[in-house]
């Protein structure tokens, strides 16, 4: 986590929690690599550093193992600017010199179902692939009642309520659960 550029408040400084987090994260991903389905759930007070740590750690993912990831929340413009952050962690020079694979070109990739090339957009893009001949992973980004169509190998759910009276709602947290 601390490897990469600063964050939106500066230099990262992990806090003793997160450093916990980053612990667990890692062993989740490590599950993940095993074919588990691992399951998390924290709770951290807003503007705390979790979505941070989130986004450094779906990258560090990424990167070292190729997998695809998503990111959802109770707002697509808010998924959609956590994607571009995580991209545009992904092509700084601190990530380029940890994983000089990301400097490589993408080959093109085409949609399964529709044959067409797919083309990166700000919610959904991809990073070169580490290994010769496997895909890129992508990252997609949705809010609540977004769907990718890709198959995913972790999806974080940051913010899935924009606020204490929307998580009161049932009508809300069902649509949520959907």
């Amino acid at each position: 986590c601390e490897a990469g550029p600063p964050g939106e408040h500066g230099p990262l400084r992990l806090r003793k929690w997160q450093r916990r987090l980053c612990a667990r994260l890692q062993r989740l991903s490590e599950a993940v690599i095993a074919g588990e389905s691992p399951r998390l759930a924290i709770s951290v007070p807003t503007q705390e550093g979790k979505s941070e740590t989130h986004r450094r750690w779906l990258s560090w993912h990424m990167a070292n193992y190729g997998d695809s990831v998503g990111y959802g929340c109770y707002s697509g413009n808010l998924a959609t600017e956590m994607s571009i952050a995580t991209r545009e962690l992904l092509r700084s020079p601190q990530a380029l010199s940890a994983w000089p694979h990301l400097a490589g070109e993408k080959a093109d990739e085409l949609d399964e179902t529709t044959g067409q090339k797919i083309i990166d957009r700000d919610d959904d893009w991809s990073i070169p692939s580490r290994e010769a001949g496997r895909r890129n992973p992508r990252f997609i980004a949705v809010g609540v009642g977004g769907g990718s169509g890709r198959t995913l190998a972790i999806f974080v759910v940051d913010d899935a309520f924009k606020g204490e009276t929307e998580y009161g709602s049932g009508a809300e947290r069902a649509k949520v659960r959907q």
